[in-house]
């Protein structure tokens, strides 16, 4: 399995204005605080399991769910869905897979599978009747590309998440030494409690 972000997002999940109001610092900490904006952000969606806002990932698999045995996907992801990491998932653009040596094929979302967004994870399923078409016996020779995450600005985010990473950064803001961009060991009981109820178990 290997998964990797080919478009990140196009915004910030917290704007300096807002963590600068938050910190009750000048402007003139502006820089600093973008980069614990974007150390807090990247913390918060390692502990939930989620991406915050909306960036494209390729997904790529060895096979299929279920072919061959050995591959990835392990068991639990076996049969006729793919769950695919770091929800809510937005959109599928393509799933294509390796026939050949040479040669990919893209299957089609009208007929060979569908899409489930409303779930968590979101998922690729197959279509009533249809079966996952065998591929290359070959390292990561199915490749997802989907869309995932609240929305295009911080705004699409829920309240508690937002609030959550003001306290991280306001706390990575107060405690320089205990606290880097370069390490984030500790931090408050409030930023967990506000997450947890988005927290994604489901790890892949």
């Amino acid at each position: 399995m290997h998964l990797v972000t080919t478009t990140p997002p196009a915004a910030p999940a917290l704007l300096v204005d807002d963590a600068r109001a938050h910190c009750r610092t000048p402007s003139s900490d502006d820089s600093y605080l973008e980069t614990l904006i974007a150390v807090a952000t990247s913390w918060v969606e390692a502990w939930l399991g989620r991406a915050l806002i909306n960036r494209t990932y390729t997904y790529k698999l060895d096979a299929f769910p279920g072919q061959p045995w050995w591959a990835d996907p392990p068991c639990w992801q076996c049969g006729g869905e793919i769950m695919l990491p770091y929800p809510p998932l937005v959109s599928v653009t393509s799933v294509v897979y390796r026939d050949t040596e040479t040669t990919t094929a893209t299957l089609s979302s009208s007929t060979a599978y569908e899409v489930d967004s409303g779930s968590l994870p979101g998922r690729v399923r197959l279509r009533y009747g249809q079966a996952w078409p065998n591929v290359l016996s070959h390292p990561l020779a199915v490749t997802i590309v989907y869309v995932a995450g609240y929305g295009a600005s911080d705004a699409a985010i829920p309240d508690q998440i937002r609030h959550a990473l003001k306290f991280l950064v306001g706390h990575l803001y107060e405690h320089r030494e205990a606290s880097s961009p370069l390490s984030v060991s500790t931090v408050p009981y409030g930023v967990e409690a506000l997450l947890m109820p988005f927290r994604v178990f489901t790890r892949f």
